[in-house]
C-alpha cells in the first residue's frame, strides 16, 4: 500500500492497481481516479504515475518539451 498526504487530502495507491483513491478527510469524501499506469517496484523502488498523485494531491502540472522539464507548482 502506498500513501500519500498534503494536508486535508489522502492519496492511496497499491502495487499493479490502475485506481487511485484520494479522500478528503475534512470532507470525508472519497474519488477513484483510474491511472494510466499502475505503480510498480523496479530495482527494489516504488516508482508512481507523478502526473496523478501530485494532481490528487492539488497540485498544477506542466510539461515544458521545450526543457524536457516537468513542472509541479501549488
Amino acid at each position: 500500500m502506498i500513501i500519500a498526504t498534503h494536508g486535508e487530502r489522502v492519496i492511496l495507491m497499491e502495487i499493479g492497481m490502475d485506481v487511485l483513491v484520494k479522500t478528503n478527510v475534512l470532507e470525508g469524501a472519497s474519488e477513484r481516479i483510474a491511472l494510466d499506469v499502475p505503480p510498480q517496484i523496479v530495482d527494489e523502488r516504488t516508482l508512481v504515475p507523478i502526473r496523478a498523485v501530485s494532481e490528487a494531491l492539488g497540485a498544477q502540472v506542466e510539461w515544458d518539451g521545450t526543457k524536457q522539464q516537468v513542472l509541479i507548482t501549488k
